[in-house]
């Protein structure tokens, strides 16, 4: 039902868990991280409170090992739990009741654990904790998601997967890394790796605004402070709310002049013009300079 890795970096110390399984939502449940402290990831019949339970004792001195160990012991219902967990000098541990559902099977390598249960095949967290280690150098997101990857190719779970999450936690109390494919029919960690792939590129501004809004760039929109706007240029709505007039076809914005052009200034993708709102067609890398249409 569920097939999930538990990672670190002993390179930067980031904490993180890349899941998935067939119910939806799985993000909201099953992988946890706290910085300076470890990921846990909770999952078959699950209770989030574990997680949060396991962190709490590494948090207070005690081993992946250790904690898993504390907090299993004569609890009821633990025979549905499945759990894993890494701690800050990588040591990786796991608990498998004797109540879980299907094929399951767990699998630690260097500075990570993989579990899973409903599998299709025992080799899936194998598969996986070699995935992770693939590239050793690339952001642990990365690295998660590569371990993921490689459960779906080596048959993930028996049936199929409808959600997956990716966590990572940094340096600061909120995670630096949190996405999530609620629903999805076709194939949620595909889904997962693009939208990553959206989001590498902006996380570090995204962290700069919660740290220091100052050395953060603009948002890049209208009202922005920090939007220095170069130019606007005033169009005739020919159906508002739709999309501006141009010399041949209603749907393109028109050209501005080159000469209000800046060198390091690129094109904006195509979204439709709500009416008396003005919308930024350009900008530059740092999205501090604006030419706008209104």
């Amino acid at each position: 039902m569920t097939f999930s890795i538990t990672g670190r970096c002993v390179e930067t110390g980031m904490f993180g868990v890349a899941i998935s399984t067939s119910s939806i939502s799985v993000g909201s449940r099953c992988p946890h991280a706290r910085a300076g402290v470890g990921a846990v990831a909770t999952q078959n019949i699950t209770d989030p409170h574990l997680a949060r339970l396991v962190l709490d004792e590494m948090e207070a001195g005690y081993s992946a090992q250790e904690a898993i160990s504390r907090i299993t012991e004569n609890r009821e219902f633990i025979d549905c739990r499945q759990l894993t967990a890494v701690d800050t000098a990588g040591t990786t541990a796991h608990f498998t009741g004797t109540h879980i559902l299907g094929t399951h099977t767990v699998h630690q390598a260097r500075d990570c654990v993989a579990a899973g249960n409903l599998l299709s095949s025992a080799h899936v967290p194998e598969a996986m904790t070699a995935g992770f280690n693939q590239d050793p150098t690339a952001h642990l997101a990365d690295r998660l998601l590569s371990g993921l990857e490689a459960g779906i190719a080596a048959g993930g779970e028996a049936g199929p997967v409808h959600s997956a999450a990716l966590i990572v936690s940094d340096k600061m109390p909120f995670y630096l890394v949190d996405l999530r494919i609620d629903w999805d029919e076709d194939d949620p960690v595909a889904k997962l790796r693009q939208h990553w792939q959206a989001y590498a590129p902006q996380m570090q501004d995204y962290l700069n605004r919660a740290i220091n809004p100052t050395a953060a760039p603009s948002y890049g929109m209208a009202g922005d402070p920090q939007a220095c706007v170069i130019f606007k240029w005033t169009v005739r709505a020919k159906m508002p709310s739709l999309c501006l007039e141009t010399r041949s076809c209603p749907c393109l914005y028109p050209l501005p002049p080159s000469q209000d052009l800046q060198s390091d200034m690129v094109p904006l993708p195509w979204r439709p013009m709500q009416q008396h709102a003005p919308l930024p067609i350009y900008q530059d890398h740092n999205r501090r300079k604006m030419l706008w249409i209104e």
